[in-house]
């Protein structure tokens, strides 16, 4: 009988753990009280810091998932991102949501919301130092691109198809005061 080594999967869930851990001792929300939802999406809003970290968390748990699935989720199409760190030089990996118009532009679109957050994603101003990425999707595979903010009509445009797609942007856009940046990654 075959035997699995299952000590990578065991470190997973117990950083996991950590961060669920301190996620929780962060926020000053009861544990213990009933979780009411929102009506709506839009009404949604973090208590204070917890966003950003919530999303960190997220992404931790979900970037093995998308390995293990090969990319294959059901819904809007996701794609991994490898950035390199504008201050460490080390690579780092963010899974995204994407717009597909390699056949009518030649380019990947992906949105910088970070959920609504004030301030932009790492991994945008990671590319704003340096533009060159690898992104890797289940339709396309590996690829170098190189990034670049869409801007004036032409983001309007793209803003209206990536809202279609996934609504959510419309929230995010509403709980911050920047302009959410749109990023074309072209393929070099």
């Amino acid at each position: 009988m075959e035997t699995v080594d299952c000590v990578g999967f065991t470190r997973f869930t117990h950083r996991l753990r950590q961060r669920v851990a301190v996620l929780r001792a962060d926020c000053s929300v009861n544990w213990l009280t009933p979780l009411t939802l929102p009506t709506s999406r839009s009404q949604f809003t973090y208590p204070a810091g917890m966003g950003p970290r919530l999303i960190r968390a997220l992404t931790a748990f979900q970037q093995p998932l998308f390995s293990l699935m090969r990319g294959r989720f059901q819904g809007p199409p996701t794609l991994r991102l490898i950035t390199t760190g504008r201050r460490s030089g080390k690579p780092r990996s963010v899974l995204l949501l994407y717009l597909d118009e390699i056949e009518s532009q030649g380019r990947l679109v992906v949105v910088a919301s970070y959920g609504g957050h004030h301030e932009d994603p790492y991994w945008w101003k990671n590319l704003q130092a340096r533009p060159q990425a690898e992104v890797w999707s289940a339709a396309h595979g590996a690829q170098q691109v190189s990034a670049s903010e869409i801007e004036g009509e032409d983001r309007e445009e793209v803003w209206e198809r990536l809202i279609s797609m996934y609504s959510p942007y419309q929230g995010y856009q509403a709980k911050t005061s920047r302009r959410i940046p749109l990023v074309a990654l072209t393929p070099l």
